[in-house]
């Protein structure tokens, strides 16, 4: 025989609650028949479909920057994030209504594309934003023209959603966002 310990896992977020389980959700994509005993995912009906979603006209994306806190970086084509302190942080939000009802989330990959980059490497996080903001007067101290956020740089959730290291090579940077994304679409919580 061997020996095995386990150590207690702190990475990850469950975000199920009863609520989940109830109203139009139900039991559609439930399984009780397969293993007795246990609760698993029955396979969806129809075939999956790749859905891609950008902020481009429907959606929203700027960044918050503390040096300059007044000011609006919403019509900007390229998102800035800096791991130092930080200094600035992107504020993004989809359009989901182009996810058919009835639809299951298996799978959510927030992607960006890093062109650049300068000093150490660092832990580029995703968050939820909890307070509504507009993409054309959104600052690092207003989520809105004249309605400042309850603490300057934006307010979030601080529960970790994904998280990845990002270093000074060029290129795409992936984040499951799956969880989040299922709890928007089923209006769990604001997107």
């Amino acid at each position: 025989g061997g020996v095995a310990s386990l150590a207690a896992q702190t990475k990850w977020w469950n975000s199920t609650t009863a609520g989940d389980f109830v109203g139009p959700d139900g039991e559609t994509n439930v399984d009780r028949a397969t293993w007795p005993g246990d609760v698993t995912l029955a396979t969806a009906s129809g075939s999956m479909t790749l859905l891609t979603l950008q902020p481009g006209a429907a959606g929203e994306d700027a960044w918050l920057d503390r040096a300059n806190q007044g000011t609006n970086h919403g019509s900007d084509t390229t998102l800035i994030l800096d791991g130092r302190n930080p200094q600035s942080r992107p504020v993004l939000r989809f359009d989901l209504s182009a996810v058919p009802a009835g639809a299951v989330i298996d799978d959510a990959v927030l992607g960006l594309y890093q062109s650049g980059g300068v000093g150490l490497s660092f832990t580029a996080s995703v968050y939820q934003v909890t307070a509504q903001w507009d993409e054309a007067q959104v600052t690092w101290n207003d989520r809105l023209t004249g309605s400042p956020w309850a603490g300057a740089g934006g307010d979030w959730n601080p529960h970790v959603i994904a998280q990845i290291t990002v270093d000074n090579t060029a290129g795409w940077r992936s984040w499951n966002i799956t969880q989040v994304v299922d709890l928007w679409y089923r209006g769990r919580i604001p997107n």
